[in-house]
């Protein structure tokens, strides 16, 4: 009597994880916490690199970029705002290598892809600046 319990139990307890986990999803892309390639087009550069989103807030309408440009010793951690429509807006923030990043206009996210593009600016501490296009891809290396 008891073994029909626990299976329904078990069943009842699957489908909750499954329910967390595909709550999980940022507007259905990208998902919390996943790798993405990182590309810069940048006027110093062509630069390449891994990153992580992290969703932040009640809203589910902002994320993280944790790897942010590529920048090493501090990494940086840029904070990006859904402001509607899968419209993206990098706010002006400094990280903590004293970098100061801003969006330039706003960028998008393909749905179906994950794709993201969005442009932004740097001010580094000794004065020099550069401008970039990031494009992120969903990371399908494990």
């Amino acid at each position: 009597m008891q073994k029909p319990f626990l299976v329904l139990a078990y069943i009842i307890l699957f489908a909750f994880l499954a329910m967390l986990l595909e709550s999980c999803s940022y507007v259905g892309t990208p998902k919390a916490r996943v790798r993405y390639l990182a590309e810069d087009e940048c006027r110093s550069g062509h630069y390449e690199n891994i990153v992580r989103l992290e969703i932040y807030g009640s809203s589910r309408k902002a994320f993280k970029i944790v790897g942010f440009g590529g920048f090493d010793r501090p990494s940086s951690v840029v904070r990006v705002k859904d402001v509607g429509g899968g419209t993206l807006k990098i706010l002006k923030q400094k990280d903590k290598g004293g970098r100061i990043i801003e969006g330039l206009g706003t960028g998008f996210i393909d749905r179906k892809s994950g794709v993201l593009r969005i442009n932004y600016a740097v001010l580094f501490p000794d004065g020099s600046t550069d401008r970039c296009s990031l494009t992120l891809t969903p990371n399908k290396k494990k």
